[in-house]
């Protein structure tokens, strides 16, 4: 190998490392930021025998990315459910309610997760409106 492509390749690997590290710091600081901004609402269903906790926290260092955990648990089943997802929308643009004592719809900009207690198992689904 030449001179100048040693060079090359050590420069090539500093930049890397660097590129890596200053990514590693902005996500650290990113995470830390959701984290001790991160609010619950505990919703119960009408009936009272179903819960859906959403947990969200947003990062203004990354300009407005909404950390969203969804836990959904009955008073009736043995099964939880949990979801996360991530929207560049604002916290207080999230709509919630209950369509009736077995279904829940969340609602983030054109994302909507539907929650549902029916059957055995308690599922979340999401999809774009």
């Amino acid at each position: 190998m030449s001179k100048k492509g040693a060079w090359g390749l050590i420069l090539g690997i500093g930049a890397g490392v660097t590129a890596a590290v200053a990514g590693g710091l902005a996500t650290a600081k990113v995470v830390k930021e959701i984290k001790s901004s991160l609010k619950a609402n505990v919703l119960e269903s009408p009936e009272g025998d179903n819960v859906v906790t959403v947990n969200f926290g947003v990062s203004s260092f990354a300009m407005g990315l909404t950390f969203i955990k969804i836990h959904a648990a009955a008073e009736t089943k043995a099964d939880t459910c949990d979801f996360v997802m991530f929207s560049k929308k604002d916290a207080n643009a999230i709509c919630h309610e209950w369509k009736d004592n077995e279904h829940f719809e969340l609602v983030i900009g054109n994302q909507c997760c539907n929650v549902s207690f029916e059957g055995e198992e308690i599922s979340i689904n999401l999809f774009f409106k």
